[in-house]
């Protein structure tokens, strides 16, 4: 659970959710990196670039081969989610009602906003580069969900799970 994820696509659903990332050519640099796949296995077996442009992923799943191509952009964007863990337990998990989340990332300030889906968590501190979040009581968690954080300046990628 401790895998650095940075502008990533979605969070981890189970210990066998595969991952992508992209280091700078002398190494030492995280450019990108994100889980992959869902509730079932995922086992990457085979990368390479594609002549059209992006990666090209192909793995195995409990229901056969997966292939997917992902477009890289050169575009980093300022205010974007790298995690979403909650603040207790420290573990990447499904958000449910009345605990604290904390989402880390860049780009945040004094008018974020957090939103699962269309529904408004309440932000209770922030920095920079992280929100502390009370989720309300009454919040009710539906199969798959998306967050995003939302400035006056512009809002973040969506991140996507399954609960």
């Amino acid at each position: 659970m401790d895998f650095p994820a940075r502008f990533p696509s979605q969070e981890p659903f189970n210990a066998h959710t595969g991952f992508l990332a992209k280091v700078n050519s002398d190494g030492p640099d995280l450019i990108y990196s994100t889980f992959l796949g869902d509730f079932e296995r995922f086992d990457v077996v085979g990368v390479a670039y594609s002549p059209a442009g992006g990666i090209v992923l192909v793995g195995n799943t409990p229901y056969g081969v997966y292939i997917n191509r992902i477009v890289e952009t050169n575009t980093t964007p300022l205010l974007h989610i790298d995690y979403v863990f909650n603040t207790a337990s420290q573990m990447s998990d499904v958000i449910a009602p009345a605990e604290w989340i904390t989402i880390r990332g860049n780009g945040f300030d004094s008018t974020a906003q957090a939103f699962v889906d269309d529904q408004q968590l309440p932000v209770v501190a922030w920095t920079q580069y992280e929100l502390q979040v009370l989720v309300p009581a009454t919040f009710q968690p539906r199969d798959a969900m998306s967050l995003r954080v939302a400035t006056t300046s512009g809002s973040s990628k969506p991140i996507g799970w399954l609960a």
